[in-house]
């Protein structure tokens, strides 16, 4: 069973997800395998997967049509569904016609986690997080987040509204522990912040897009060896060692979900937790 994180909110997020990008396309939409990837994530919450991570922005909205249709079996209140708002739609008016279409692509009547996908550069966040927070309140979501927000972002939103933001998404891996593709300091900086809010933390690529299993170092495959697991299953072990993180991984065959999935339980040392980040962090 995936292990999970209580949010503020008092909810249960399993500390591993399983994410969508590029189901059904990326910016546009693209039908080709539509069938496998909702039999996929079928077999992923067989396998013991509760949380989705998904974005209205994946595929135009097809990636939440996708989900929808995947969890349509299964009991809802038994899943954690977690959707993005992307940038351009962030105006009180827009922000509530994306969480009203995600829900309608997903055949949800609410979701777990609703995100800002990444900062706006028109509309003002606090413009933003309150039309956010009213949602909340009408229970369109459970909780609320930021993803790909700089620290000092972080640290303004929390003054202007403590207390509110559940979730921070932003890349992490052992490839990117502080420099990643749209921010830094994610291991010295934000997720001590997020720890010290009581904000659950949210990897993205914790595989540092398949870089880290393609070509893994020594230490990683002298410590893949003496835990017995794979490098995949290592670096994502790694990924959600410290307390309140959390990772989201992708996955479409059978084994690789398997692998995935048995991640959570491995629990490393804390001197194999610093070798690994000794070894990447240089």
């Amino acid at each position: 069973m995936i292990q999970t994180i209580v949010l503020r909110n008092k909810a249960s997020m399993p500390v591993l997800g399983i994410g969508t990008w590029e189901m059904g396309g990326r910016e546009t939409a693209n039908l080709t395998d539509r069938g496998k990837y909702i039999e996929s994530l079928r077999f992923a919450i067989q396998e013991g997967f509760s949380h989705i991570d998904t974005a209205e922005m994946y595929g135009a909205g097809e990636a939440e049509r996708i989900t929808g249709e995947a969890i349509s079996p299964f009991n809802r209140e038994k899943l954690f569904i977690t959707t993005k708002v992307w940038p351009t739609n962030l105006s009180d008016e827009k922000l509530q016609q994306s969480a009203f279409n995600s829900l309608k692509r997903l055949r949800c009547d609410y979701v777990d986690s609703l995100l800002i996908h990444a900062p706006g550069m028109i509309v003002p966040i606090e413009e933003s997080l309150e039309t956010m927070i009213r949602l909340k309140e009408k229970h369109f979501t459970r909780s609320i987040g930021l993803s790909n927000f700089s620290l000092e972002q972080m640290i303004r939103i929390e003054a202007l509204f403590p207390g509110e933001i559940d979730v921070c998404q932003n890349e992490y891996s052992l490839q990117s522990i502080n420099k990643g593709l749209l921010t830094e300091n994610s291991h010295s900086g934000v997720i001590p912040f997020c720890r010290a809010n009581r904000i659950a933390f949210v990897a993205w690529r914790p595989l540092g897009k398949g870089s880290l299993i393609k070509s893994p170092t020594e230490t990683m495959v002298s410590l893949s060896r003496k835990y017995e697991c794979t490098p995949a299953q290592l670096a994502i072990a790694w990924t959600i060692h410290k307390a309140g993180t959390a990772a989201i991984v992708k996955a479409t065959s059978e084994d690789h979900i398997r692998e995935n999935a048995t991640a959570s339980r491995l629990k490393l040392s804390p001197a194999d937790y610093n070798s690994l980040i000794q070894t990447y962090d240089s």
